[in-house]
């Protein structure tokens, strides 16, 4: 009996004390590609100083609304275009039409605050 109750305690000690799951807050926006709204696509926000986890949204006509824990993100846009069925793949495939500046080699930053009330709108190609 003894050892049945220690084990009940050290399992309650163990999922009770872990960390608390950072607070993470809403944020909305809209993002467009040549003055068009993304049809389809995938915007990740990935914070700067890596200490938490990203956060993905999937774009629907230029839109999309995610949770996040409050930071500088960096932003990855994707944007995708189906390339037609694959016939050896027995699938749709797909095809990004956002350069890499805006996703892999991206320098697109947001900082999201601790609020609901978060925004992030875009019009790509941005301006140099």
């Amino acid at each position: 009996m003894l050892r049945l109750f220690s084990l009940v305690v050290l399992a309650v000690v163990l999922t009770g004390c872990g960390q608390p799951e950072p607070k993470a807050y809403r944020v909305t926006g809209t993002i467009s590609w040549k003055g068009v709204p993304i049809p389809l696509g995938q915007v990740n926000f990935v914070a700067i100083d890596g200490q938490t986890q990203p956060a993905t949204s999937k774009i629907k006509d230029g839109q999309f609304e995610l949770r996040i824990t409050p930071g500088v993100k960096q932003i990855h846009i994707y944007s995708q275009r189906s390339k037609g069925f694959d016939k050896v793949m027995n699938q749709e495939t797909w095809e990004n039409t956002i350069p890499a500046e805006y996703n892999a080699k991206t320098s697109l930053t947001f900082e999201v605050l601790p609020n609901d009330d978060n925004v992030y709108e875009v019009a790509l190609p941005q301006k140099k």
